[in-house]
């Protein structure tokens, strides 16, 4: 990273973007004020798309309270007015001769009625699952995620920052899961899809240009995208730096260790490894929030929304001068801000913590509208037709209670709900009109109905998924300790464990329900979980906290049940165990006796992964350790310890002094063993120095044996070349010519018997 590209970058970062934010009400789309217009503007849509049709069905509805339908029809004009406002103030970042033919052909037709009806209920299921899953693929569940927070009590500030990233990828249409996505095609075709995506980010970078173009396409496929929110660190000085970046689209500042001050802006195409801190918000341009009134303007005119905003208030009410005030349909242009309805609902259910509640409600709500509209359409048909010419239409209103307008929407409601379910015994009709009205809705009838079954199995196998996804499968266990004719008493404590997992919201996989999280965001929840865990434990005490940070995100939770071992006397330790919950007790051989009870926040088992010198146990298990009812620990495994201290050097000599003092307390350090050990290896280390000093001098010898080879070759070639020079100015004698020009014209001849001779052997040779 040069000084010249952070100079670069500084200067075309937008400078006094602080100050205007002041004075300029420009709107975050993925913030909490834009959440709640969007709210707002769902009543003026609902009540446009549901009451303007009525109105114009039902003349009694709109005669009645015309007032009342003015203030309502402006208001939700005003409401339409001041959105496109806050759109131009919004950060921006698509005939039979047998009589037992009429009963055959009926029951065939059934047959084939309920073939078809399966066929629509499975065609419709698919294609639902198949969008979900597709949307699943681009975008992880958040889903999963808010349960988890939510049954871990996070803070609600990390739990909204963590809502806030997901929302941002579903926006701005981000993907983190590219490799998943691509990985069935073949390996080359892989390569070419993901070079014409990324190689022209990766060929910004200083140090990969001009490098072979294979080597370009086998590094393409390693890039990881990531995403990180406003304010969040990439890394911080002092982290172990395992990873480089590469800025594909946003801002970044180097900053000093308070966070305010900034050295350096960096921007798309640079890359770093340093300190660095992200700085990505609202509609992005650069990854940040565009708060230009100018520019802001500029985008929003050139979209179809703005088209879409414009033409949803063309004033037509100025045509109720002629055709008088009794025309709602004038008004229809406003069914053109359904949109927003739709963004609304789905930042609803991005928000909410009750995702396939919402949906079903959601599903509900679509219904009803769907219902209305036909009941409308129906009272609309019957007036066209006349009422009461048949049984089909609308009564005649001078019978007695049909001319109440609750009785006329509420008659025509029930009567649609009948056509559109499909059940009910419903007049036959008469006339064209109405049977073209009752093939459309049967239509419209099996489609929705295989809508409504393909939407609940999404929401039912959403549900369990995120249900298998924080509890594991136990019918699989049952099934195998079946088949494997598993003793009762065994089978019976098994299936208590999983049951004890679901009644008391016990998880065993936190790893995977965060996995698709940025790795710093996904290390601030397991810290904000489990970080006060950690601490209690005495040789982690005092150490930094990004080995700490990392540490949290090793641990393994796991439940044991009422009178299961944890470890027994003599068992190799290669894990440590910290009690979040529960007791246990540590028992004689016979495992009755109880020595002591460990409870919540105590910890067992840290010495045994701590190579410690002079450990009189070894690695191996001191005491029996029996959990007396259900009980939750946390498992560190000797491994992880290992790979996270190996980049901690001075953490790790500070928590061998600890677990030497603790050895100390406990009488299990063998003083003599461990000076023993400390001198046998330093004298291995004097060893391996003098061995590295004789691999030296070798190497020098053999450096300088070589240099002379090289001049003694050298010396050995110009006095060749200095006699072959010498000799080309000796005269030829006359013998030797005649020699030389006879074995130059039978020079193919003699190389022919030269080839035989040298196979058969030199003459005489017998």
């Amino acid at each position: 990273m040069s000084q010249d590209s952070k100079v670069k970058t500084t200067e075309s970062s937008p400078p006094v973007q602080s100050k205007a934010r002041k004075t300029l009400p420009v709107l975050d789309p993925s913030g909490d004020y834009y959440y709640w217009w969007l709210n707002t503007m769902v009543f003026p849509v609902m009540y446009n798309l549901i009451i303007i049709v009525c109105r114009a069905c039902f003349p009694d509805l709109q005669h009645g309270y015309l007032v009342a339908w003015f203030v309502l029809d402006y208001t939700s004009d005003l409401l339409y007015l001041l959105d496109i406002v806050v759109r131009f103030h919004t950060g921006h970042i698509t005939k039979v001769t047998s009589p037992h033919l009429p009963f055959l052909f009926m029951v065939g037709d059934f047959l084939l009625a309920v073939m078809g009806f399966a066929t629509i209920m499975g065609s419709m299921s698919s294609v639902i699952y198949n969008m979900n899953t597709a949307d699943a693929a681009f975008y992880p569940d958040h889903a999963l995620v808010k349960k988890y927070m939510k049954l871990q009590h996070v803070n609600r500030r990390l739990e909204r920052r963590v809502i806030d990233w997901y929302q941002h990828l579903r926006i701005n249409k981000k993907m983190t899961n590219e490799v998943a996505i691509l990985q069935h095609l073949p390996e080359r075709l892989r390569a070419e899809v993901a070079v014409s995506v990324h190689l022209s980010t990766l060929s910004r970078v200083q140090i990969f240009q001009n490098c072979e173009a294979s080597l370009l396409e086998e590094l393409v496929l390693k890039l990881q995208p990531q995403t990180y929110s406003p304010g969040e660190y990439v890394c911080r000085k002092g982290d172990i730096g395992r990873e480089m970046y590469i800025i594909r689209e946003g801002q970044l500042a180097v900053v000093a260790d308070d966070g305010v001050t900034q050295y350096a802006v960096l921007g798309a195409g640079l890359y770093f490894g340093e300190i660095s801190i992200i700085n990505i918000k609202g509609f992005l341009e650069q990854g940040i929030l565009v708060v230009d009134k100018g520019r802001i303007s500029s985008r929003y005119v050139r979209t179809w929304s703005f088209c879409l905003d414009l033409a949803s208030l063309v004033p037509t009410d100025v045509a109720y001068v002629r055709l008088g005030p009794h025309t709602p349909t004038l008004r229809l242009n406003r069914f053109l801000r359904v949109p927003r309805l739709f963004e609304a609902f789905d930042r609803t259910e991005t928000r909410t913590a009750y995702p396939n509640a919402f949906r079903i409600a959601k599903l509900m709500l679509y219904i009803f509208v769907v219902i209305h509209w036909n009941s409308c359409l129906y009272f609309a048909l019957s007036q066209y037709l006349g009422f009461g010419r048949d049984p089909w239409v609308y009564p005649d209103p001078a019978q007695p209670g049909f001319e109440r307008l609750r009785r006329q929407y509420l008659y025509s409601f029930y009567f649609s709900t009948l056509i559109l379910t499909t059940v009910g015994d419903i007049p036959l009709p008469e006339r064209e009109e109405e049977f073209l009205f009752m093939v459309g809705d049967f239509l419209l009838a099996v489609m929705g109905f295989a809508t409504i079954m393909g939407s609940m199995s999404s929401v039912i196998y959403n549900m369990n998924t995120a249900d298998a996804a924080f509890y594991p499968d136990h019918a699989l266990v049952k099934k195998y300790m079946k088949l494997q004719h598993v003793n009762r008493r065994l089978e019976r404590r098994v299936i208590d464990w999983y049951q004890h997992l679901r009644i008391n919201k016990k998880m065993t996989n936190e790893v995977a329900i965060l996995q698709h999280l940025p790795e710093r965001l996904r290390a601030e929840v397991a810290v904000s979980v489990h970080l006060s865990t950690l601490n209690r434990v005495q040789i982690f005490q005092n150490c930094e906290a990004s080995l700490l940070e990392e540490l949290v995100l090793k641990l393994q939770p796991q439940t044991y049940s009422p009178g299961e071992y944890v470890c027994r006397k003599g068992d190799i330790g290669r894990e440590m165990y910290i009690i979040r919950e529960g007791q246990l007790a540590v028992v004689a051989d016979d495992g009755v006796t109880q020595y002591a009870v460990l409870g919540a926040g105590l910890y067992f088992g840290e010495i045994s992964i701590i190579n410690i010198k002079g450990n009189m146990s070894g690695n191996r298990r001191t005491a029996n350790i029996k959990s007396l009812g259900y009980s939750d620990l946390f498992c560190l495994s000797k491994e992880d310890l290992r790979e996270v201290l190996s980049e901690y050097p001075q953490a790790q000599a500070v928590m061998e002094e600890k677990g030497r003092e603790i050895l100390l307390k406990m009488n299990k350090l063998d003083i003599n063993a461990e000076a023993a050990e400390i001198a046998l290896q330093e004298a291995t280390e004097s060893r391996l120095r003098g061995l590295d000093q004789q691999l030296d001098d070798l190497q020098t010898k053999f450096a300088r044996l070589l240099a002379e080879l090289e001049s003694s070759a050298l010396k050995i070639a110009y006095r060749i070349e200095r006699l072959e020079w010498q000799t080309r100015e000796w005269p030829m004698p006359e013998e030797l010519a005649e020699a030389d020009d006879e074995g130059e014209s039978g020079e193919g001849t003699s190389k022919d018997e030269e080839g035989r001779a040298s196979q058969e052997g030199p003459p005489g040779s017998e």
